[in-house]
């Protein structure tokens, strides 16, 4: 047998220090007064399951352990027995419970008189070997013991099921107090009732077992009338087995009360909680529920969105016309490389020279109307709620920004449809609108505009960063009738603008660009760029496009008021990778604000 634990012999020195008083009543073996021990140790020198002590030579306590050892000897060399009394662990005990309920079922199936079998009792060896694990190692000089009983009882019809009942007893009180104990250990009442169990346990066991097997001639004679005596003894291992399972309980229903206590209060404050988000869900609802009313209300004529716009822009050019104009030096810095045929030095261009420019662009001049008129026509794709996009642009404070500042600025109109389209989106169809608004101002208001998705077949002329870029440059030639591009040397593109370096491309729209009057406002307008995005090879100028106009944007003087406007109807893969800033952004989805 192993040495029990220092947690098992902290609880055998306490519960004899301090309760040694009581114990008179319970075992004779304790009646005196007992002194407090210096020292309590389970030692490897003695015979296995001997408690060992080092009180007083007179202590009769530790006399009483010797005989119930000895009590195990006596029975070892009586009855041939296939287990050693002194070694046993828990495992002993439930075997020789296991063997005794296959001798009674044999005994049950032998004898079918009424009476043999009103006094047999088969355990429930499944419910009561579990149970039975559960008591605590610190008895386990008393393995021993219980191995004895059950063994012997299994040959005496007249105790066996009084002994069974008992020991399910106790196997099922000690498991209810260890789950009571796991939520109140210092519980004062259920310590003293397993305290009393556990004295109880010892005092019974060697008695009982001398009922069980008779010393001498004269107890073997008398011993079928000795039943009445064990079931007295087992009457008190009962009666403290009860107690223990009655406090264990109480505490166990006590704390079950306390959890459903506490489990309602907090399922009543995640109702309480509940109803507080949903009163502050259904304020939301309801504010963009009438926002949503207002816009369609709005939207329910043909040239509603038009006339939203001339109102818009009505009041930022009253607000405009308050704050006056300012004069300043030129916009735009250029910066021609010396291998460019653009030179920086300049001189009045004759419009023959511009003339063939735009030949060598190669872009007609109607694309840009017929873009834009294709775009209006597909609105009777869209329902209220899509052509309700624009409205929530217009309400958004980047957007109120970009069109009342007076110098140059930059926004990014970020779409989420919520289905795909073909060439045209809701914010295609407010882009033209707004584009159509702008055209329609004063000779001052230039208005440079291009529909990515209108040009995406293969082989259209404008296909790609290389066709945007033409597009804008031959609109704002058309925008005035000179420019300085007398150092422009025709010749080196060769007749045509496949000749003409990217770069030199951009290059070009800087300059003229930046050759716009004091007093000018240009807006530049990119409908759904992300279709820059479907070929790999297209990357570099796509990002030489982004880097130019950003720099026009930083480098623009207070001469000229220079106004990009860039749209992805859909999430663009590209400029996630360098997100445009929140105060540049407008985030919108169909039918309201993001």
């Amino acid at each position: 047998m192993s040495h029990p634990s220092e947690k098992a012999k902290a609880i055998v020195n306490s519960f004899f220090r301090e309760r040694g008083e009581e114990l008179e009543e319970l075992h004779d073996a304790f009646g005196m007064k007992m002194p407090r021990p210096k020292t309590f140790s389970w030692t490897s020198s003695e015979p296995k399951g001997v408690l060992q002590g080092s009180w007083d030579a007179d202590d009769d306590f530790v006399e009483e352990l010797h005989k119930f050892n000895r009590c195990l000897d006596e029975v070892s060399r009586q009855i041939p027995l296939d287990f050693d009394p002194k070694s046993c662990q828990w495992s002993d005990v439930l075997e020789k419970l296991k063997d005794g309920n296959k001798s009674l079922a044999k005994r049950m199936e032998r004898d079918e008189t009424w009476w043999s079998k009103g006094g047999m009792w088969l355990a429930d060896l499944s419910s009561l070997s579990p149970a039975l694990q559960a008591i605590p190692d610190d008895l386990c000089f008393l393995h021993g013991g219980l191995a004895l009983v059950l063994h012997l009882a299994k040959t005496r019809d007249a105790t066996k099921r009084n002994i069974v009942n008992t020991f399910e007893d106790i196997a099922s009180a000690l498991a209810i107090a260890g789950n009571a104990a796991e939520h109140s250990k210092d519980d004062a009442p259920l310590n003293s009732a397993l305290d009393t169990l556990r004295v109880t346990l010892f005092k019974t066991l060697p008695p009982l077992i001398k009922i069980l097997v008779p010393e001498n001639t004269r107890m073997r004679i008398s011993a079928p009338f000795q039943s009445t005596r064990a079931d007295r003894l087992l009457d008190f291992l009962k009666t403290d087995a009860k107690r223990v399972e009655k406090r264990a309980q109480a505490l166990n229903d006590r704390h079950a009360s306390e959890a459903a206590m506490i489990t309602k209060e907090h399922v009543e404050d995640i109702h309480t909680g509940v109803q507080d988000i949903n009163e502050q869900i259904q304020e939301i609802d309801t504010t963009q529920q009438a926002l949503k009313n207002m816009v369609l209300r709005q939207l329910e004529g043909q040239d509603t969105m038009h006339k939203m716009l001339c109102d818009f822009f009505g009041m930022m050019e009253y607000d405009q016309s308050q704050r006056g104009t300012a004069t300043s030096a030129p916009a735009f810095s250029t910066r021609a490389r010396s291998t460019s045929p653009i030179s920086p030095e300049s001189a009045p261009v004759p419009e023959n020279k511009i003339a063939s420019l735009q030949m060598i662009l190669g872009v007609n001049d109607k694309h840009v109307s017929k873009d834009i008129n294709y775009v209006r026509r597909q609105s009777h794709e869209f329902d209220a709620k899509c052509k309700s996009t624009g409205a929530t642009i217009l309400l958004n404070r980047n957007f109120q920004r970009w069109t009342r500042s007076n110098g140059a600025d930059f926004v990014h109109i970020d779409g989420r449809p919520e289905r795909t389209y073909d060439k045209t989106s809701p914010v295609s169809y407010f882009c033209s609108q707004l584009a159509n608004r702008f055209k329609g101002g004063p000779y001052t208001t230039v208005a440079l505009c291009f529909f990515c998705g209108q040009h995406v077949a293969t082989g259209d002329p404008l296909e790609g960063p290389r066709g945007l870029m033409r597009s804008l440059i031959s609109q704002a030639l058309r925008a005035r009738p000179t420019f300085d591009l007398d150092e422009l040397d025709l010749e080196a593109f060769e007749g045509t603008h496949e000749s003409i370096p990217f770069e030199d491309l951009c290059q070009l729209f800087r300059l003229i660009i930046g050759q716009f009057p004091l007093g000018y406002t240009v807006y530049c307008i990119i409908d759904d760029i992300n279709r820059l995005e479907r070929r790999d090879e297209w990357k570099p100028d796509y990002w030489l496009i982004m880097g130019m106009l950003n720099e026009m944007v930083g480098e623009c003087g207070p001469n000229l008021c220079f106004k990009v406007l860039i749209t992805s109807p859909a999430r663009s893969k590209w400029l996630s990778e360098v997100p445009v800033p929140p105060d540049r952004r407008v985030p919108v989805q169909e039918g309201g604000l993001q």
